[in-house]
């Protein structure tokens, strides 16, 4: 059993991907999609984050880590 669960630890975490603060990011689902923002933070239940969208000044979204990628955009 703990073979299993150090399998699942370790694919849980390779499959979130790891955002840091700055980085710039792209909505890829929801009514945002394809908006660019720099990722500000991780909020406590880990399944949403904060980031600032660069086509709204001081523009803050809360939105679900999986609708976000890194972006090439520096």
């Amino acid at each position: 059993a703990d073979v299993v669960e150090d399998i699942v630890a370790t694919y849980v975490e390779l499959r979130e991907r790891p955002f840091g603060a700055g980085d710039s990011v792209r909505i890829t689902a929801g009514p945002l999609a394809g908006w660019s923002g720099i990722f500000d933070c991780a909020l406590s239940d880990a399944e949403r984050v904060v980031i600032l969208i660069e086509n709204l000044q001081q523009g803050r979204v809360v939105i679900g880590r999986g609708c976000l990628e890194l972006s090439e955009a520096a």
